[in-house]
């Protein structure tokens, strides 16, 4: 049987219980509920303690994954905050999609890309230690993707 593309079909996202009780009880037009992946700091004796911010995404069938609209805007909003509470990058270090092709990082054959830019295992372990930081990625204009989101929600209430 064909698998089929929808919201919250368990074969191809994961059905998180907490989203599913938002979901359910908070039935309120517009709210977003996401989860970020990984935030990096160095903690580290006399570090000045970097902060960056990662989004998990599994690439898969040759395509790259990226951001959901909700994504973008959300996540786009505390790289914005972020950067403009440390306008000279000595503690924020930006926002990086990493995506996988095989769960077990440990394997050799595993491949790597940092929003978009393949890397080696080397690089990942560096980047992952904030040793190594390549161009963080850069949000589209947060207003803008709002309106997008706007209109596509007026449409969908218009078919309905």
């Amino acid at each position: 049987m064909p698998r089929v593309l929808c919201f919250r079909n368990p074969d191809i996202f994961q059905v998180q219980p907490h989203r599913e009780f938002i979901r359910k009880y908070c039935r309120t037009e517009g709210l977003v509920v996401l989860d970020l992946d990984l935030v990096l700091s160095s903690y580290a004796e006399g570090a000045r303690q970097p902060v960056a911010l990662v989004e998990l995404k599994f690439y898969k069938g040759g395509r790259f994954h990226y951001l959901t609209k909700g994504q973008e805007i959300v996540f786009g909003i505390l790289d914005k905050l972020l950067r403009a509470a440390d306008p000279t990058g000595e503690y924020y270090k930006g926002f990086y999609i990493l995506h996988y092709d095989n769960e077990d990082w440990e394997n050799p054959r595993t491949r790597f890309w940092i929003n978009g830019q393949r890397i080696d295992h080397q690089q990942l372990v560096a980047f992952l230690q904030l040793a190594w930081l390549p161009k963080p990625y850069q949000f589209p204009d947060p207003e803008t993707l709002r309106q997008q989101l706007s209109k596509a929600s007026r449409r969908r209430r218009e078919r309905s």
